[in-house]
């Protein structure tokens, strides 16, 4: 009956979204559709049970609230966000001014752990590494769950960009340099500020075999730069003039297998294919806020909000990578959270959830 209801709620709330989706779905090589499953609105609590022994859930950050959503549609667990919220699949640190005490906890809400420490925690995909970030973000500290330090790191510059897995830590600084560096704190590259009027980080990305990295720096002109590692060590493969000049953070992603790199552009998406060294523009529906970059498919969707007299308009769409938009939506309600996880895409509109499946026929 629950799926029943959601579906109905779907119906009588998305209507046009519906429609749009099972009707114009577009080919994408085999015929593809984007199908919708559920509608889930967090805020109806947490359903009961052992939580742990989910085997299928996902962690969810939305706009006041965050937590766990299993496959269903069930709230597993969550609770309103305080000043800054890091999760991973199995752990979350939810805190509001900053202590000297931090709780890891497990996806049930149980603490898991405490770690003494002062300054910004942020979780690893695994939640098995720690890095907290100094308050004046100036240096930084990575321990393990238990809050066992691996090493301590100060920099002469501020931090603006950070990437880091269980065994590398990819630092982007102020001044221009880019710092990666293993599980002990050893430098295993540095890309020094040269080829621009303006040096500074603004982005960088690491690949989840380690085996690249993307640097996006300086202003005047603004550069990526795209490392590989090599017999020697990691090196410069390539350098792109952007044709940007983005004064903050740049979202720039790999794909799951590194053959991709997605960064966001004026007012869509660049995606280069590093296999082949060819680049493709997309033009979206506004600015890149959010990309699920995970899956084997080739196929990946977005979030974007809309600038000018459409800065109240969010856009959800999905890309095939060096081809086309295969699907677009519009919406009034805020996109606030986007994950892709095997076939199953999960949006985040304001404080509710849609799961959309990919099935190919």
């Amino acid at each position: 009956m629950r799926r029943k209801n959601r579906g109905l709620l779907i119906l009588l709330s998305f209507p046009v979204v519906l429609l749009y989706i099972v009707l114009y779905s577009l080919p994408l090589g085999k015929e593809t559709m984007v199908v919708p499953v559920w509608f889930s609105n967090v805020e109806r609590g947490a359903e009961k049970g052992n939580t742990d022994k989910t085997e299928k859930s996902f962690p969810f950050i939305l706009k006041d609230y965050f937590g766990y959503m299993d496959f269903d549609g069930h709230t597993t667990y969550f609770e309103r966000r305080d000043f800054y919220t890091t999760m991973s699949p199995d752990y979350f640190i939810n805190y509001g001014r900053i202590p000297e005490n931090y709780f890891i906890k497990g996806k049930s809400g149980r603490i898991e752990s405490v770690i003494k420490a002062y300054g910004y925690p942020i979780l690893s995909e695994t939640g098995k590494t720690i890095v907290v970030v100094t308050t004046d973000l100036s240096g930084l500290s990575a321990m393990d769950a238990s809050g066992s330090v691996k090493f301590n790191e100060q920099f002469s510059s501020v931090i603006t960009s950070l990437k880091f897995n269980d065994d590398m830590f990819l630092i982007g600084l102020l001044s221009g340099k880019a710092i990666l560096e293993g599980r002990d704190g050893k430098v295993l590259f540095s890309l020094e500020p040269e080829g621009s009027s303006v040096p500074v980080v603004l982005g960088v990305s690491l690949s989840k075999r380690n085996d690249r990295l993307a640097i996006v720096h300086g202003l005047n002109p603004q550069i990526l730069s795209i490392v590989e590692r090599g017999k020697n060590g990691f090196e410069v493969k390539r350098n792109v003039d952007m044709g940007t000049d983005f004064r903050r953070e740049v979202l720039i992603r790999f794909s799951d297998n590194g053959r991709f790199l997605f960064y966001r552009d004026n007012r869509g998406i660049s995606i280069i294919d590093i296999d082949n060294w060819d680049r493709k523009y997309i033009p979206l529906g506004g600015e890149v806020t959010g990309i699920a970059t995970e899956g084997k498919d080739n196929i990946y969707p977005f979030i974007s909000r809309g600038k000018g007299d459409d800065s109240e308009s969010y856009n959800f769409e999905i890309i095939k990578p060096m081809a086309f938009v295969v699907f677009k939506k519009s919406f009034k309600r805020e996109l606030t959270f986007i994950k892709k996880l095997d076939n199953h895409i999960f949006v985040g509109l304001n404080n509710m959830i849609v799961r959309l499946d990919i099935e190919e026929l």
